[in-house]
């Protein structure tokens, strides 16, 4: 069997500009063009069935990707794990792929596999000429139950850019005796890539791809092939449905690294092999991270010392009501072995919570608060550097004295170095405008920043300081209560922020709905 590593996108952002794409889709060209094996790119979807959170919109849908390397050396395939990571895949240790699942029933255009559900397989057959990058991912919206499979096989491009020399030397000359707009736009497209060949911009691959449908009854999985073939051909994708093929359907889309599907092989320039995104939509997912809600159906997990981070620090704004400290909260009750300590103005939102130590400001002039302040995060550092252990500390809405000169540099300090002594420095604030201004360096050294509800007169300025794309912004200034737009390591990953019951008396402090409870 074939060796496999398991990806973790932590760069595809769904909220990203089309230049961002555009970046994120060369990149991976670039390592595209390196290969020296026919190699496989899976992305797996799965069902949550039985969700264990008690929440209003639980998980619907799991998520994993992985790269297939048949025929490849060990040291091959460290090598193409240290490609992949440089583009922003986290790789898992190689490790050698499972069987394909195989089918019990087989139907014409559906089958049922080992573990009881319908699977239908679509073909692509032909690509759209002029593809957005990350075409195939966002056809597929959110939520569907799809597996694809990409297969690749690098091509010498000597070879290839002389077909294409001959390929339009006949349709100019077919265009010359009668002409014909589709004779004229393929030479053009062949002398193009013939000339990104020959200047070593790109390089040939012969492509497959397949997405095999899944549902739990027959019925279901007709229709959602329908509605996935509908999708692909808006945008100006051909697909075909593999009638009696569903063993090889199924080995396409499994960790297998092989492609038996009839007329399913295409020869294509690695940056329209990238321009697919199938590594899109992605969540947030840290392996010992607080459950904090909902991402297109995926759950989102969040961990502020999770390995991947360059430093523990975050930031959390918003509009007044827009949900901070309730997500700060929920965080909180979700982090395991972790001391958690919040300094507020006043103790009346974070006491209660379990485990949390609430610093209550003292002085009456703001002089002498800021005093205080200072006083208390110098202990509180020197603590952290006697004694390194996990330990949150949260600055709850503390701007007007955190910017003090006094104080922000010292802030700015833990901010940077905290991650040398286990310390995860939070600032909380509705003055982000502020703070990017006199205080760029906290906002810097914050690898997880977490925007809820702005006010239009506030988000225009945030924008721009912190160069939002357009979706990022329509979603940010029609975003409701809890819902939440979450930056990780360079990823934008909107957010529904969710709580069980239990937690939710705990941290909720709406006056009206304890009232009305």
């Amino acid at each position: 069997m074939p060796l496999a590593l398991e990806l973790s996108p932590t760069t595809n952002d769904p909220m990203s500009s089309f230049d961002q794409r555009h970046d994120q889709m060369r990149a991976l060209a670039r390592v595209l063009m390196g290969l020296g094996h026919q190699t496989q790119l899976v992305s797996q979807a799965r069902a949550v069935e039985h969700s264990i959170y008690d929440w209003k919109n639980p998980p619907t849908i799991q998520r994993r990707w992985y790269a297939v390397a048949p025929g490849y050396t060990q040291g091959e395939v460290e090598l193409l794990r240290e490609s992949l990571a440089g583009i922003g895949l986290t790789c898992s240790d190689p490790f050698t792929a499972p069987d394909a699942v195989r089918y019990k029933t087989l139907r014409r255009t559906v089958a049922q596999d080992e573990r009881g559900e319908w699977c239908s397989t679509l073909v692509v057959r032909r690509w759209p000429r002029e593809a957005a990058p990350g075409w195939l991912g966002q056809a597929l919206g959110a939520d569907e139950v799809v597996d694809i499979g990409v297969h690749i096989s690098p091509q010498e491009p000597q070879r290839f850019a002389r077909y294409l020399r001959k390929q339009a030397a006949w349709q100019n000359d077919a265009n010359e005796n009668k002409p014909d707009a589709a004779n004229d736009l393929g030479a053009r497209d062949a002398e193009s890539v013939r000339r990104n060949l020959i200047a070593g911009t790109d390089r040939p691959a012969k492509v497959a791809v397949a997405l095999t449908v899944r549902a739990k009854e027959r019925a279901e999985a007709v229709e959602r092939t329908k509605a996935v073939a509908y999708r692909l051909g808006l945008s100006l994708a051909d697909v075909r449905e593999a009638q009696f093929e569903q063993d090889s359907g199924l080995q396409a889309t499994g960790l297998t690294g092989k492609m038996d599907l009839l007329g399913a092989w295409r020869t294509l320039d690695c940056t329209s092999v990238a321009s697919t995104g199938i590594f899109q939509p992605t969540t947030v997912n840290h392996k010992g991270g607080a459950p904090i809600g909902t991402s297109n159906g995926m759950l989102v997990k969040l961990d502020p010392f999770d390995e991947s981070l360059r430093s523990f620090s975050g930031l959390v704004t918003g509009s007044v009501g827009s949900g901070k400290s309730f997500l700060l909260k929920l965080l909180m009750l979700g982090l395991l072995g972790v001391e958690t300590h919040v300094v507020e103005q006043s103790d009346s939102e974070y006491g209660g919570i379990p485990g949390v130590t609430v610093h209550r400001i003292q002085g009456n002039t703001e002089s002498e608060r800021a005093g205080w302040l200072k006083e208390f995060v110098t202990n509180f550092w020197d603590m952290a550097r006697r004694n390194p252990r996990p330990r949150l500390l949260v600055l709850d809405e503390l701007w007007s004295l955190i910017r003090r000169p006094e104080l922000a540099e010292f802030i700015e300090e833990m901010a940077r170095r905290g991650r040398k002594f286990y310390l995860a420095l939070w600032i909380a604030t509705q003055q982000a405008e502020e703070l990017l201004r006199d205080a760029k360096a906290v906002y810097d050294n914050a690898p997880i920043r977490i925007f809820l509800q702005q006010e239009d007169r506030d988000l225009g300025g945030l924008a721009v300081a912190t160069k939002l794309s357009q979706p990022a912004r329509q979603f940010l200034r029609g975003a409701g209560r809890g819902q939440a737009l979450i930056y990780v390591n360079g990823m934008w990953v909107p957010v529904n922020v969710q709580a069980d019951p239990s937690q939710y008396v705990l941290i909720n402090t709406d006056p009206r709905e304890r009232l009305a409870a």
